[in-house]
Order: structure tokens, then C-alpha cells, then sequence
């Protein structure tokens, strides 16, 4: 008799480590528990996309313009971040954020292993080292975000065979409530 949690609607599928707030009509309050177990300074943010496969429209027209595997995805993909949720913490830490959530959308995770946003999208190069649950738009096409639970997410850090798969480098737990409509 317990109640869904919120944002779990396409969790389970494949690819879908994802936070579907399509249904939500207000915004959403979300509170991260996040626990690092890495050598690497990584940050977790997530990005807006339109569909449950990655595609981004990044000109508001309606039409996807970017998805997985596509050049420029990456730095779609963080130009679509929803701001101010930057999850950082040292290394065998703990810590606590809370951010907002736009009622409407779908959201992914993503992880940038050892760099910054603002370095990713100056960057010239396409062997950047962002992980998104999207097959396609990662280098090595590995799986770097693995779902542990309702809104809990695994992060593996590193590339192809440097990786150990433990899903544990970084680990995100998010905890959605619906906010009153005037907050």
C-alpha cells in the first residue's frame, strides 16, 4: 500500500535512468543525498531532454536537434542542465543539496569525471568525459549510470578498460516532493 515515489515512471527500462516529472504540474522539490568513493573530482548534474531516448531540442522549435551519439550531444546536453544542481562532495564523503525541478519534463544524470562544465564546453575536443544513461553519447558506449533504486543513482567514472564497473564512484539518491503552487 505504499505510494509510488514520484519521477519513476520510466525507471527500470532500458536507458531509463531517468526523472520523468512529465505528469508533475507544479515544481518539484528535490533534495540529493550523494556519497563519492572515487579518486576523480567528479560532478553530477542532470539536463532536460525531450524524449525518453536522449533527444535534446535546444532551440525551443519542437523538433529534437541533438540525440545520443550525435556530434555537439555533450555540449547540448550541458547547455540543457537544470542550474544550480552542481552534486559535488570529496572523496569517502557525504553531503545534502536541494534544488527545484520544472514540472513537465524528463531529466538525466550525468557525471563529468575530473573536469568542469564550463571546461567541457569550451573544450574543442569530442573525448570528453561525460557519462549520461544514453549508450550512444558516451565514448566508450558503456553504461556509466546504473539505476540502485527509486530515484537512486550509480556512477562509474571512467572510460572502457580503466573502468572497474562498480557503479559506486559516485552514488545519488534523490528524495522529489510536489512544492505548493506559490513557492
Amino acid at each position: 500500500n505504499e505510494k509510488v515515489p514520484l519521477g519513476i515512471g520510466l525507471q527500470g527500462k532500458h536507458q531509463g535512468e531517468l526523472i520523468d516529472l512529465r505528469e508533475a504540474k507544479t515544481k518539484v522539490k528535490a533534495e540529493f543525498i550523494i556519497n563519492r568513493e572515487a579518486a576523480y573530482d567528479n560532478l553530477v548534474g542532470f539536463c532536460r531532454v525531450n524524449d525518453e531516448n536522449g533527444g535534446i531540442d535546444s532551440d525551443g522549435d519542437g523538433k529534437i536537434d541533438f540525440r545520443p551519439g550525435d556530434a555537439g550531444y555533450i555540449k547540448a546536453m550541458l547547455r540543457s542542465r537544470v542550474e544550480g544542481i552542481d552534486l559535488k562532495v570529496n572523496n569517502q564523503g557525504k553531503a545534502t543539496f536541494t534544488g527545484n525541478f520544472e514540472s513537465g519534463w524528463l531529466f538525466a544524470p550525468f557525471v563529468i569525471a575530473n573536469s568542469t562544465v564550463e571546461a567541457i564546453l569550451s573544450s574543442n575536443s569530442n573525448d570528453l568525459a561525460v557519462f549520461s544513461p544514453f549508450l550512444g553519447a558516451n565514448s566508450d558506449k558503456n553504461n556509466h549510470v546504473r539505476l540502485l533504486g527509486n530515484n537512486c543513482f550509480g556512477f562509474e567514472d571512467q572510460a572502457g578498460i580503466g573502468s572497474d564497473w562498480d557503479y559506486n564512484d559516485l552514488i545519488v539518491q534523490v528524495k522529489l516532493t510536489v512544492n505548493s503552487v506559490n513557492s
